[in-house]
């Protein structure tokens, strides 16, 4: 009978110990031999007949260590294989027998058994097919890779080379600096992995890796996935060598995952998508080499667990969470936090809005790093279900700490404050489609970056809530460029909006430089309603300002085109500019472009003091001084500006002394103004197309309210000198009609 006679070939020339021979029972089913240690060393195996040319035992301490065991011959194919170990009673030994190599390439293997530490395995047919036998029935084995250089005089990675299916894959401690890597297409399978301790990747690359062409059904790592500073090194892909879709079923790691140094270390991969997947600990990012730290599925994920933190590297996609196709459910009970290079800490779920993400949990704060874009949760897919426990905090990064809903949110909610860091877009949450209701628990606070404390949507946002305050951010002195957009809100429209405290802008202490957009609230189209429960407040350096545009579709037959319905402020309303018919251009002076544009009802609270009202009517530094005139634009002459109702509780101000200024409530035709009262008055009501705009109802002022005498009609309340539609006693805010 031929015999397979190689060996493994040493890396260097040195003086070969003594070979040992082992003892073979007569049907050459059974060998033993003495361990290194002292144990007793038995290798059963069921098909095949064993010589001394199949076992290569190099003499060591009292025994000697098994290198290599070649089963290649047909006589072996489907052969099961145990190897025990039990202590001498006087040469004593650890009960475990360390093995360098099993060779069984071009045959199938039934059920491996070792008591002790395997270095390397081959086994499987070329080209396997549906009927082909399982490579691997099972392997079982006390730990992988642990002594490799003892055992098999070879560095790592050491390499088991695997063709075809195999079947559970068991190991009770540590795999380290392996290569596991079964290949065969969609049938380079692993029915399941566990592994008992760690993952762990060493030095060289592709060490501490378990690499499939096909599925794997569950992996289970009782510890910890670990890169090293190998390259691929601590990882797990499925589907990832040939990038045939294999799918992983179930996988379980108890510790953490963690990159290394290396690209690609401390990953688990899955290229047809994947079950449920749960880290017990973090996903930790590595120090150099993109996706180091990261789990990327290339399809759908039933559910994703990470019971600790996400936390980003100095790794580009370090800190990385990837999922292209649906995800069911993805909770993280800690933090996600970005890193100092560029994706670092980062979510990414979903290709496009055809994906759908049911629900994401975060348990504590968003929170941005040094790096650009780190620190994110980007949403291409639709998401049904988004919580976030904490707060959305910008970093130094350039977009760092952002929530974006690129593809819509159903329901979207975070528990603590939206506030921008340093970097320019940083701490914002941004919609590029449809968001049904958004609510943020706390304030919305803009930062010293450019863009920074936002929520942004190019789409529509029917319900935002904000229960907390919206702050702008601040301009310093001696800054180098101007600051546009710090907690801002802008959206394509928004049906209902509501503030639970105070708007409040920021302050420009730069005296070269200008401060845009902060505190800003405003749509490309329209509002239905605005409620601040709190009060608007601008300042001397930088106006108060809510923009609208108008409708974006005015039918045919209906004469409404309403910019907002509803605007209510519990409070005072101070150094404000609400401009309707204006455009999001951020200099509002060449914003207006909406002749035909509409206010509903508007109630305040408190004081007005030098603010602005104005629908379809042109900027102007001196709104209410005879000179206004109506905004640019189509003109549709059977819709006319117009402002429904305002009521203000408190006192109507402008500036004391100054004869430079003058504030105005200004469109075509102003239907009520009442002072002294929170009875916004008569409210038109958007009519269903082709149906005519129905008569104003007058509603009966209380005691103590002062209704200011207006004439009916388009533009007949237009001189600035009457006393009667002059609102304050600093002879400076007016009611003012033009043609």
């Amino acid at each position: 009978m031929r015999k397979h006679t190689t060996h493994p070939e040493a890396l260097e020339s040195r003086i070969a110990p003594a070979s040992v021979i082992p003892t073979i029972s007569s049907d050459g089913h059974k060998a033993t031999w003495t361990d290194v240690d002292g144990d007793a060393v038995t290798l059963l195996i069921t098909k095949g007949t064993l010589d001394e040319t199949n076992i290569d035992l190099e003499g060591a301490g009292g025994g000697a260590v098994l290198q290599g065991l070649f089963l290649t011959d047909v006589d072996f194919k489907g052969t099961s294989i145990t190897i025990t170990a039990k202590p001498d009673k006087i040469a004593g030994g650890d009960a475990a027998v360390n093995v360098g190599y099993i060779n069984a390439a071009g045959n199938s293997l039934g059920a491996v058994k070792i008591v002790g530490d395997l270095s390397r395995i081959d086994a499987g047919i070329v080209a396997p097919t549906a009927t082909t036998p399982l490579a691997i029935v099972s392997l079982t084995v006390n730990s992988m890779g642990l002594y490799g250089d003892s055992n098999l005089d070879a560095p790592a990675p050491l390499v088991s080379e695997i063709v075809g299916k195999v079947g559970a894959v068991t190991v009770k401690g540590a795999v380290e600096g392996v290569l596991f890597n079964v290949t065969g297409g969609t049938l380079g399978s692993i029915a399941s992995v566990k592994i008992g301790g760690s993952l762990i990747g060493t030095s060289g690359a592709d060490t501490g890796r378990i690499v499939t062409t096909g599925n794997i059904g569950s992996v289970i790592v009782g510890q910890n996935i670990t890169g090293g500073d190998g390259q691929h090194s601590g990882s797990i892909e499925v589907g990832g060598i040939v990038r045939v879709d294999g799918m992983l079923g179930i996988a379980t790691v108890l510790g953490n995952l963690s990159g290394g140094t290396q690209q690609n270390s401390g990953v688990i991969s899955a290229g047809g998508g994947a079950g449920t997947i749960t880290i017990g600990g973090s996903i930790l990012g590595g120090s150099a080499g993109a996706d180091a730290g990261a789990v990327l599925i290339g399809g759908n994920v039933v559910a994703l667990s990470v019971k600790g933190d996400i936390i980003g590297g100095g790794a580009q996609r370090s800190g990385y969470v990837e999922v292209t196709g649906n995800t069911g459910k993805l909770a993280i009970s800690g933090f996600l936090i970005g890193g100092s290079v560029p994706d670092s800490g980062v979510v990414a779920l979903g290709h496009d809005a055809t994906n759908v993400v049911g629900s994401f949990t975060l348990g504590r704060d968003l929170i941005g790093g040094t790096g650009e874009d780190s620190g994110v949760v980007q949403m291409d897919a639709i998401a049904k279900l988004a919580v976030f426990k904490g707060g959305i905090i910008g970093g130094n990064g350039e977009d760092s700490g952002k929530v974006l809903f690129n593809g819509g949110a159903t329901v979207a909610t975070i528990a603590g404050q939206v506030q921008g860091g340093r970097g320019s877009g940083s701490g914002t949450v941004s919609g590029g489609a449809a968001i049904s209701a958004l609510t943020i628990s706390g304030s919305l606070i803009g930062g010293a970056g450019t863009g920074s404390g936002n929520v942004l949507s190019t789409s529509t946002i029917a319900t935002l809530t904000i229960l907390g305050n919206v702050v702008g951010g601040d301009l310093a002195s001696g800054a180098t460029s101007d600051s546009i957009e710090s907690g801002y809100i802008q959206a394509k429209s928004i049906k209902a909006l509501t503030v639970g405290g105070t708007v409040r802008t920021g302050v420009d202490y730069d005296a070269t430089h200008d401060l845009i957009n902060s505190g800003a609230i405003r749509t490309e189209f329209n509002f239905g309603s605005i409620t601040i429960k709190g009060s608007l407040e601008g300042n001397a350096t930088q106006r108060a300002l809510i923009t609208a545009s108008g409708q974006e579709v005015v039918p045919v037959g209906t004469r409404n085109n309403f910019a907002i319905t509803t605007l209510k402020i519990g409070g005072a309303v101070r150094h404000a500019d609400l401009l309707f018919g204006y455009n999001l251009t951020n200099d509002r002076t060449a914003a207006a472009e909406n002749p035909d544009a509409q206010v509903g009802a508007v109630s305040v609270g408190g004081d007005w003091v030098a603010t602005n009202l104005v629908a379809g009517i042109a900027y102007s530094a001196k709104f209410g001084d005879g000179n206004d005139t109506l905004a640019g634009g189509v003109d549709r002459l059977d819709i006319l500006a117009r402002i429904s109702a305002v009521a203000i509780r408190g006192q109507v101000l402008g500036t004391a002394g100054s004869s430079t200024d003058q504030f105005g409530i200004v469109a075509q035709i102003v239907s009520s103004v009442r002072l002294n009262t929170t009875v916004t008055g008569p409210i038109l009501i958007s009519p269903p197309v082709g149906v005519p705009v129905p008569p104003l109802v007058t509603v009966p002022a209380p005691a103590g309210a002062v209704e200011i005498a207006l004439n009916p009609g388009k533009g007949n309340d237009n001189n600035p000198a009457n006393p009667l539609t002059n609102l304050g006693s600093t002879l400076d805010v007016r009611v003012f009609e033009v043609l």
